[in-house]
Parts: C-alpha cells; structure tokens; sequence
C-alpha cells in the first residue's frame, strides 16, 4: 500500500524513477528518526515522477540549463518581474554576488536577481527566477500541465494518505486536490513556491490557499530558503501548520534536506495513520 506519494520539482532528469524513490525513501525516514515518529516502509513510499516528460520544447525546465534558455514572451515576462517584486521590491538595490552567468538575461531580470541575492546569498535570485519560471510553465501551458497530472495521478493509490510535494511538486500536488483530480488525508509541503503572491493569484483570484481541499497541510519552510520567498504558508490561508526546517545556507532548497530535517519527519510522521 503506497501510503505516501511525494511529488518533485523540476531537475530531476538525470535521476531515474527509481533511484529517486530509493533516495527520497531514505531521507524521509531519517528526518522520521529525527523526528521519534516510526520509519516508513518502502512499499509504503511512491514518487509521482514526470521529469521524463520534460524535453523540447521546455529547455529551460532542466537543471543545468541557464536561465535565459527558453525565450520569455511578454506575458511570462510582466508575471515573473511582478512574481519577482514580492521580495526584490523591498531588497537593496546594489548587486551583490556573481552575476556572470547571465550574460543574456534581460537588465530587468538582472536587476531582481540581485536584489533577491542581497537578501538571501549569491545564487539565491536565480534559483528562485528558474523554480519560477517553471511554475509559470506548469501553470500557464495547458498540454505540460495536463501530462504532469496525468503522471502524478498514475502514482496515487485508493490506499494513498499522504502527499508530499517539493518545489514546484508542492504546487502540482495543491493544484491536483483543489481540482478534485486526485485525494488524500494529508498534505505536507516543502520549499513551497506557494509563498509568492504571484503564485496563489494563479490558481484563485482571491491570493488565498484552500486547506479545505484537504484533511490537513503542514507545511515545512526554511527561511533562508529563497524559492519559499524566506516565509511560511500558515497566514495564507485557514489551517494550515507551518514547520520550521534549518537545511543549512548551502542548500537550503534541497528536497534530500528537506526530507531529513526533523520538521519534515514531524509534519510526515503526524499525518500518517
């Protein structure tokens, strides 16, 4: 019986299905050890795997492709400045960091990257600009939506209680449920980029989050985790519990991290009957 089902962000091309089961499976029983809560059977963990049906014509998707990779029209681009805006408009002004590898990146985009870096550490604003631009792709192109909830869909059980999703799985899982596509007891988020207005305003006109498409959400955040925009989801919509995870400032994004924290075995732990 696949009690969980984690759903992952994009980068995941180079991991195979199973390889990213066995690593995910592990890492959430280390953060259930952390945790005192009882360790999950791997017959118990599924992944809702769709990182091999991102190709052409969404290269700018995978993992080491920069940031410019897939040209933004103009709709993309007023929505990721404005997303962008969420944290780039209260930041310092003055760059910070190394800026070399986007020598073809727009001066806009340039610009919001650095200010998010000054408050989050080089690296930060690009890593944020990508998962970004991924949850635009998801949410604003109908044929790779559709075949990323068909593939999730595939993964979940009659017997599925919990759903994880990291990055923009947390999006994809949120977006399933509130859609009535798929059901589950509970779901527990992780460096969720539902953080960013931008984000809710696209899946409800209100800005807020509907925990009622669910028994319960815990959701894990770092603040030092850019792609969460440094915040937690609780205020952002009625019953939802927010965990506090430290994944160190190297890899505070990390779904692996993530996984193994404490927090993360809590929110998991709890939910599982």
């Amino acid at each position: 019986m696949t009690l969980v089902v984690a759903v992952h962000g994009i980068g995941q091309r180079k991991t195979p299905a199973d390889r990213l089961r066995l690593l995910w499976h592990d890492a959430a029983n280390v953060g259930l050890a952390a945790a005192e809560r009882r360790a999950l059977a791997i017959d118990g963990f599924g992944v809702g795997y769709y990182a091999d049906v991102i190709t052409k014509p969404y290269p700018f998707l995978g993992p080491d492709e920069p940031i410019d990779a897939e040209p933004m029209d103009a709709d993309e681009a007023d929505w990721l400045a404005s997303a962008l805006d969420d944290v780039a408009a209260g930041a310092p002004e003055t760059p910070t960091g190394d800026l070399s590898g986007l020598p073809a990146a727009p001066e806009w985009l340039i610009r919001r990257i650095a200010a998010i870096d000054a408050v989050f550490g080089t690296g930060a604003g690009r890593l944020a600009a990508r998962v970004l631009r991924e949850v635009y792709a998801y949410l604003h192109r109908p044929d790779l939506g559709k075949v990323i909830r068909a593939k999730v869909r595939a993964a979940v059980t009659p017997g599925t209680r919990v759903l994880f999703g990291h990055s923009l799985g947390s999006v994809v899982a949120y977006d399933m449920l509130r859609r009535g596509t798929i059901t589950a007891d509970a779901l527990v988020t992780a460096g969720s980029p539902l953080g960013w207005a931008s984000v809710r305003k696209a899946l409800s006109d209100t800005g807020r989050l509907d925990a009622a498409v669910v028994g319960s959400w815990r959701n894990v955040y770092d603040p030092n985790d850019a792609v969460t925009a440094g915040r937690g989801l609780a205020g952002l919509g009625a019953d939802i519990t927010d965990e506090k995870a430290d994944n160190g400032w190297q890899d505070a994004h990390g779904a692996v991290r993530y996984l193994s924290s404490a927090a993360a075995g809590r929110a998991l732990g709890d939910s599982l009957p």
